[in-house]
């Protein structure tokens, strides 16, 4: 059992699963984002690959 001060991390951390609130709420604050712009992510890039969506988030910067 983890506590609030230990913030549970997927077994995973190369595929964002949405199945478990847990791990999106991991994945949100990972990414800085809300739950919305992580599943329009996900449906933009039709990849669920970590490292896609960071890029696709990194593209959608100001300024680029």
């Amino acid at each position: 059992m983890t506590s609030d001060s230990q913030e549970r991390v997927p077994a995973d951390t190369a595929a964002i699963n949405l199945r478990e609130s847990w791990e999106i709420a991991y994945w949100c604050k990972r990414f800085g984002r809300t739950q919305a712009e992580l599943e329009t992510a996900i449906k933009q890039t039709g990849s669920v690959i970590a490292d896609d969506i960071t890029a696709y988030f990194e593209d959608k910067k100001p300024g680029r």
